[in-house]
């Protein structure tokens, strides 16, 4: 008896595997999960961190859902727009000496339909001094379209182009359509930035705000882990910040400050000439003596 329960057991369990998929249950690994933390998984760099080109660059594709994006997380479809043509979409000159680069994408550039806010990076890996053009090829060796920043801020305080500034960036995934990224060159979770370099955001920053009427405040001059997850720019580059809105707003309002008082100067009418104490003067002098 027990011998035939045995062998009825066995039919039973030969049934059952032959009725898995192939590779029977070890195929089946959906249920099992391990959670990583999306720090975890994200390199520190933002030159890895930074999206392909305009057209297939995830970070410029609408239909995603960003947890630390401002605004409504839930994208519209995505604009079609221009393909961005230098001799009638230029921006505006910041007005500042700008290392012009003339880089060659691999693929065509949009128009960025607004601009309302300045995202700031980092290299992050390497650390030390990285030019523009560095950049770029790295990007362009990942199959990109080529570099997704708009500037690239050396430690001297040399300020080079990235892309053009009046094309969508590439730079913070799902926020590139309304943004212009600027890289600092260094890694700020070790290194410090440099005075010049400073001295070169604070001005570049500035000269933004003035061609795009931005008005610098937390919401508008961020780092780039304001917007997305990741370290960038760095922590010692991110403690700065509020110091930058500060200098930023304060050299605007030296700019209205000056123009409001050459407005002054122009239209304060001049006040008519009171000629009745005149006349009184003599009759009072005569009544003297």
């Amino acid at each position: 008896m027990k011998k035939k329960i045995g062998i009825l057991l066995g039919v039973c369990v030969c049934a059952l595997v032959a009725c898995l998929p192939q590779g029977g249950l070890a195929k089946d690994t959906k249920t099992v999960r391990v959670a990583v933390p999306v720090k975890a998984m994200q390199p520190l760099q933002t030159s890895t961190a930074a999206q392909k080109g305009a057209q297939s660059d995830p970070a410029t594709q609408a239909g995603t859902t960003n947890p630390k994006a401002k605004g409504n997380n839930t994208k519209a479809a995505a604009p079609s727009l221009p393909v961005y043509d230098p001799a009638k979409d230029a921006a505006p000159a910041e007005g500042l000496p700008i290392e012009e680069t003339n880089f060659q994408f691999s693929e065509p550039l949009l128009v960025r339909p607004k601009t309302d806010t300045i995202v700031i990076h980092h290299v992050g890996v390497p650390d030390g001094d990285t030019s523009a053009a560095a950049i770029h090829r790295a990007h362009l060796a990942n199959g990109w379209a080529g570099i997704g920043y708009h500037y690239v801020i050396r430690k001297n305080g040399l300020i080079e182009r990235g892309r053009p500034l009046a094309t969508v960036g590439a730079h913070a995934y799902g926020e590139n359509y309304h943004t212009v990224g600027i890289n600092v060159t260094g890694n700020f979770d070790k290194e410090i930035p440099t005075k010049a370099q400073l001295e070169s955001l604070t001005e570049l920053v500035t000269a933004l705000c003035r061609i795009y009427h931005i008005e610098p405040s937390a919401t508008t001059i961020v780092g780039h882990r304001d917007l997305n997850d990741t370290d960038c720019p760095g922590k010692n580059l991110y403690a700065l910040l509020p110091q930058l809105r500060a200098d930023v707003k304060a050299q605007l309002l030296v700019d209205r400050f000056k123009d409001t008082h050459i407005l002054k100067l122009h239209k304060q009418p001049q006040a008519p000439a009171d000629t009745s104490v005149a006349r009184d003067v003599p009759v009072q002098a005569n009544m003297g003596n």
